[in-house]
């Protein structure tokens, strides 16, 4: 236990807890409004977080993405298992974007450099979903709104069209966000 706040760089919260995070550093847990912090077991090798999503209040599923893996809990926090998306990602991408899909137990993933990969079963296992991404696609930020979802990358917005696993481009607006 730490009773000090640790520095953070992101933070989660759910209705009972909250978690936090630093680059190079564990995820630390508070179940009493920040008075005091420990640090989790097992994610102290999460090395960098980049996002994170909360789904399924009151109970909730939460995920933390890193480098090429998404790390997810479903005790509000005290335990965490990864999952890698695939062998090439781990080693090269970051998982800097995730959103809940359109449907329970979807979730999707958005990358730094290899686009976007949709899990259907929680983020038990992850499957590529970038075509119209164009090449080495940024995913700046993913959202589902409306049951559509929608990634913003560094060439403009995308709407997915499930039915046929296609992005098509709605806005060449893009992001001012900085990736890691």
């Amino acid at each position: 236990n730490t009773s000090s706040t640790p520095l953070s760089t992101w933070l989660l919260a759910t209705t009972t807890s909250m978690m936090t995070g630093t680059e190079g550093s564990s995820i630390c847990r508070s179940t009493d409004g920040g008075a005091t912090w420990s640090r989790v077991p097992y994610v102290d090798r999460i090395m960098y977080v980049y996002a994170t999503l909360a789904t399924g209040f009151p109970s909730a599923s939460l995920y933390a993405g890193g480098q090429g893996k998404v790390w997810r809990s479903t005790d509000d926090g005290a335990t965490w298992s990864s999952t890698p998306i695939e062998t090439l990602l781990e080693r090269t991408s970051h998982i800097i974007a995730l959103s809940a899909g359109p449907r329970p137990n979807v979730v999707y993933a958005g990358t730094k450099d290899m686009g976007v990969y949709c899990s259907n079963d929680d983020g038990a296992t992850w499957s590529p979903v970038s075509e119209g991404l164009g090449v080495k696609p940024q995913v700046l930020g993913l959202a589902c709104i409306k049951g559509v979802m929608y990634a913003c990358t560094a060439t403009g917005t995308y709407a997915l069209d499930e039915s046929k696993a296609l992005w098509t481009g709605v806005s060449t607006a893009t992001s001012n966000r900085k990736t890691v």
